[in-house]
């Protein structure tokens, strides 16, 4: 988490979502609900969200190894 950053439905995990299942987020209705948390979900990336993926694997698989 220190590492890739953390938000809901923000830059961070709408990133993780474009690069997993970019079929799934649909830039274009961030304004039809106004909610702060959503604002820097325009920022959203799939190559920031590649990165955070892998960054997550790698941690995973040295704790679990």
């Amino acid at each position: 988490q220190n590492a890739t950053g953390y938000d809901h439905a923000g830059e961070f995990e709408c990133s993780i979502l474009m690069a997993l299942y970019p079929d799934a987020v649909k830039l274009e209705r961030i304004g039809d609900v106004e909610h702060w948390f959503t604002k820097s979900a325009y920022k959203s990336n799939k190559d920031l969200g590649a990165k955070m993926v892998e960054i997550s694997l790698e941690y995973l698989d040295k704790k679990i190894n």
